[in-house]
């Protein structure tokens, strides 16, 4: 641990974040209830879509297009106190890096030792349960095991690995966990939304949360050509992933390109059920509403809405997932 404890001066916090805990002059556009931070270091992956990756050349300080600065741990974990009220959670993005699993658990232990009722989350890449053990014995309420990738052969491509082992992890992990254990999933890496749906369903019913998020394409990373996924894909799965979280009809049906062309429910009934949910909105693991990680403020269409939308807003939203 010693050299843990050397490495452990600075932290990342995401640049919306710094505004919260009063570290930056910053309007961060939005009330936020998640604090991101982040590990420093390179990460020993090499993801194909990350700017954190082992070949990419982005800046160190940034994750998708949000940038990290850093400051000295004592002084975030003194301002985690301080502005308590302005926050219900903290998000720990893990970078893998060479001593991440010394470093992740004292950084835990600095932040319950000031405040043991926060909600606390770690987003990590690991396959071994002891690592998830001492997470939760540490005090940590919930943790993300990203799949990223739904295609098991892009996986393999993409991220490393292998897709079944991977999956099964985080199955084992839930069952061991039910729902304490969280996924990303990103629409855009060419997987069909047939294999979005059939995997949601299948992490839903082990009771593993979800949380979508859409291509980004990031700068110096090995994806930084490739284009955003198409949007009324993307808001089609997005009312998937609503009808399975809640429980709702899952009859869906697919076209021939594995398009959900039918969510078993008929047109205006869907509309009454989502019109007042957050379906569109910035949403993902518990209480994480962060704007603009998809997208820049901006865009004429947005991935996620990080406001409510008013009636001809949503109305406009929803008639986009019937474009094909």
């Amino acid at each position: 641990m010693t050299g843990a404890m050397q490495n452990l001066q600075k932290i990342r916090v995401s640049i919306g974040s710094a505004g919260v805990l009063g570290l930056k002059k910053i309007k961060t556009g939005r009330d936020t209830k998640t604090v991101f931070l982040m590990n420093s270091g390179k990460c020993e992956y090499n993801c194909s879509f990350c700017s954190q990756a082992k070949s990419s050349s982005s800046k160190e300080s940034m994750l998708s297009r949000i940038t990290w600065p850093e400051y000295d741990v004592n002084e975030v974990v003194d301002a985690l106190e301080k502005n308590k009220q302005n926050y219900s959670r903290i998000c720990m993005q893990v970078v893998n890096t060479k001593d991440f699993f010394e470093q992740i658990p004292l950084i835990v232990k600095k932040i319950r030792e000031k405040n043991k009722k926060v909600k606390i989350a770690i987003t990590i890449r690991t396959y071994k349960m002891q690592d998830i053990d001492l997470l939760f014995e540490l005090g940590v309420n919930e943790i993300g095991i990203a799949i990223d990738a739904i295609d098991p052969v892009k996986f393999r491509e993409i991220r490393g690995g292998n897709f079944d082992f991977h999956k099964k992890f985080i199955l084992k992990s839930s069952k061991k966990y039910p729902g304490k254990i969280a996924t990303h999933l990103i629409i855009g890496l060419d997987e069909t939304e047939k294999q979005a749906v059939e995997l949601m369903e299948e992490l839903h019913k082990n009771k593993v949360i979800l949380a979508l998020f859409a291509f980004t394409p990031i700068r110096g990373s090995k994806f930084e050509n490739l284009q955003a996924p198409n949007i009324s894909s993307y808001r089609r799965i997005k009312v998937a992933e609503y009808l399975i979280k809640n429980n709702l009809n899952k009859n869906f049906k697919f076209n021939k390109k594995n398009q959900i062309m039918d969510f078993g429910i008929e047109k205006l009934q869907l509309f009454k059920i989502l019109k007042n949910s957050n379906v569109f909105e910035t949403s993902g693991c518990s209480d994480c509403n962060r704007p603009y990680y998809n997208e820049r403020a901006g865009d004429k269409e947005l991935f996620n809405y990080p406001f409510k939308l008013n009636q001809s807003q949503f109305k406009r939203v929803f008639e986009t997932i019937f474009n094909y």
